[in-house]
C-alpha cells in the first residue's frame, strides 16, 4: 500500500527542498521561488512529515541538511529538473480539450458581478475543465496564491502586491446607491450628499469591518455616514434592503445593477 504521506509531496514542495538545499536559508529560498518566508517554513513542515525527517536544521551557518537530505538531494534535483523541462516543453493550452481545474479566488462582490459570465465562458470555451470558486478578501488573496490554494484572484485587491504576482486592471467604474422602491430617495435625481447622509446605511463587509470605500471618501470631506447594519454577503444585503424601506447601500456599479435586478431594487448614482 502506498504511504499516504508521499501522496502529499507535490512538485512545489520538491522545489522548496531544492531551494533550501542550495541556499541554506529560508528567506533566500523564498526570494528565489517568489514566495514568503512563512510559506517556505510551511512547506518545510510538510516535507518533514512526508519524509519523516527534520531534513534541514538551524545552525550558525544557516539551514544545514540532515544526512537524509544530503542523500535525497541529487534525486530530488533530477526530478525537479525533469518536471520543469516537461512543463516548459508542454504544448500551448488548448481549451477545447483541456481537463485542468481552475481555482479562482473572488471577493463576494466580484463573484456576484463576474462569476456568472466567467463560469459561462469557461463552460463554453473549455467544456472539460472544472472550476472551483473560493471567496477571498484583500487580506487573504496573496497568502492563498502563495500557498497554491488559488490560481487567480478577482476583486479590489491591495495595491502593494509583490512583483511576482501579475495583476491586470479589468475595468474601472463608479458607485451606486441601492435601496427599496419605496425608499424616499428612490425618486431623487440626483441624490444629494445631504440626502445621502440623512438616511441609515447598510454595509456589506465579509470581515465585519465597519468601514467601506464610501467612508474613506467621506472622511476627505470631513463628513461621515451612519452605518446601522453590517452584513457579510450581498444576498443578505438584498434580502434586508427589500424589507427595510429606510436603508441604503453603496456598491460598485456592476454589483449594484446586478443586485437591483435580482431583488427588484432601485439604483441611483452616488452623489
Amino acid at each position: 500500500m502506498m504511504d499516504t504521506r508521499l501522496v502529499k509531496l507535490d512538485f512545489n514542495l520538491l522545489k522548496v527542498f531544492v531551494a533550501l538545499y542550495q541556499e541554506r536559508h529560508t528567506t533566500r529560498a523564498g526570494e528565489r521561488l517568489g514566495i514568503t518566508q512563512s510559506s517556505v517554513s510551511n512547506a518545510l513542515r510538510r516535507l518533514r512529515i512526508g519524509f519523516d525527517d527534520a531534513l534541514f536544521q538551524k545552525s550558525p551557518q544557516g539551514m544545514e541538511p540532515t544526512a537524509l537530505a544530503v542523500t535525497l538531494a541529487p534525486e530530488v534535483l533530477e526530478i525537479v529538473e525533469r518536471l520543469e523541462t516537461m512543463v516548459t516543453a508542454r504544448r500551448s493550452f488548448d481549451p477545447t480539450v483541456a481537463t485542468d481545474t481552475f481555482l479562482l479566488g473572488m471577493t463576494d462582490q466580484a463573484a456576484f458581478a463576474f462569476g456568472p459570465p466567467l463560469i459561462a465562458a469557461l463552460r463554453r470555451e473549455a467544456p472539460y475543465t472544472k472550476t472551483v470558486l473560493r471567496i477571498v478578501d484583500k487580506d487573504s488573496a496573496q497568502h492563498l496564491m502563495d500557498e497554491d490554494q488559488i490560481h487567480f484572484a478577482v476583486g479590489i485587491l491591495p495595491k502593494d502586491l509583490p512583483a511576482r504576482i501579475i495583476r491586470t486592471v479589468i475595468g474601472q467604474e463608479g458607485f451606486r446607491v441601492v435601496m427599496a422602491p419605496a425608499h424616499p430617495l428612490s425618486q431623487a435625481t440626483p441624490v444629494s450628499l445631504e440626502g445621502y447622509l440623512s438616511f441609515p446605511h447598510l454595509l456589506v463587509s465579509p470581515t465585519g469591518r465597519l468601514e467601506g470605500v464610501a467612508d474613506v471618501a467621506l472622511s476627505k470631506l470631513d463628513r461621515s455616514r451612519s452605518i446601522e447594519v453590517v452584513v457579510p454577503s450581498l444576498v443578505a444585503a438584498g434580502q434586508i434592503l427589500v424589507q427595510q424601506n429606510n436603508l441604503i447601500c453603496t456598491l460598485s456599479q456592476s454589483v449594484a445593477d446586478g443586485l437591483a435586478a435580482y431583488f427588484n431594487l432601485v439604483c441611483q448614482p452616488c452623489p
